[in-house]
């Protein structure tokens, strides 16, 4: 758990620190797939959803951040295969 949780905080803290601006989209690359999966199903309209997830404290933060956009889309890069954003983020985590 937490790997997971701190990959959501980490999503969370990129959220909470963009200014915000409802006329633009943004994207969040991350090589997270179980976050990316948490976030899509928690921000989904069924109910149930929510209620099963773990970390719903930071889920329902990164869905509140994310109603100040237009748009958020969440994108999974695969980790260590040279996309140099992804990489920095890995060392900083470190």
């Amino acid at each position: 758990v937490s790997s997971y949780r701190s990959e959501l905080a980490a999503i969370q803290r990129s959220l909470s620190v963009i200014t915000s601006n409802p006329e633009i989209e943004l994207t969040i690359n991350s090589d997270s797939l179980s976050s990316i999966i948490a976030i899509k199903r928690f921000t989904s309209k069924n109910p149930e959803n929510q209620r099963k997830c773990m970390c719903r404290d930071l889920l329902r933060s990164i869905a509140d951040n994310a109603k100040r956009f237009k748009k958020v889309h969440y994108i999974h890069v695969h980790s260590h295969t040279g996309v140099q954003e992804n990489e920095e983020v890995d060392k900083m985590a470190k």
